[in-house]
């Protein structure tokens, strides 16, 4: 015996009611995480410092201010300087993790380099935690010369590019 359109549009919406109804019933999904980003203040307090967009457009990079002599990776008085006025503002500024990219000029091999950038990375990143920012929430990377500001055929261009930059992910 065939149902009657009747009956059939009774089961049509009550199947309609009974999907609506588990469709309620079922857990919503988890809200996206928050952003990691920085907040406004932050971003101020960085650009006062010289803190400048990076070509990546996802962090903020200080560049040229924190320098090495030649073939070492001691900081020299004036970025010890530099590093605690650094300090201060992004332990002010409520800044939890950072990275330290190493580099240097194009002198020497390339394995003494990638070296030499990696340890000046490390001694910026010990100074920072000596001055009270988590070395936990460090992280250190050297990138040799593969990175230059200046041009490496003058002693100038040389000195700026055997640096530090510190980097704030924006993400």
């Amino acid at each position: 015996m065939k149902p009657s359109p009747a009956l059939l549009w009774r089961r049509v919406v009550a199947g309609f009611f009974i999907a609506c109804l588990l469709a309620a019933c079922q857990t919503p999904p988890p809200p996206a995480p928050a952003a990691r980003g920085l907040t406004e203040a932050q971003i101020a307090a960085l650009v006062k410092l010289g803190f400048i967009r990076a070509d990546d457009g996802r962090s903020l990079n200080f560049d040229g201010r924190i320098l090495f002599n030649t073939n070492t990776g001691m900081l020299t008085q004036p970025s010890i300087e530099v590093l605690h006025q650094i300090t201060d503002v992004l332990k002010s500024a409520g800044v939890e993790y950072l990275r330290v990219e190493g580099h240097t000029d194009n002198v020497g091999s390339a394995s003494v380099n990638q070296a030499l950038s990696l340890k000046r990375a490390e001694t910026v990143a010990r100074e920072l935690a000596e001055m009270g920012f988590p070395y936990s929430n460090i992280s250190v990377i050297g990138l040799a010369d593969t990175r230059p500001i200046a041009d490496n055929s003058t002693e100038q261009g040389r000195l700026q590019n055997r640096r530090a930059a510190i980097i704030i992910s924006t993400e």
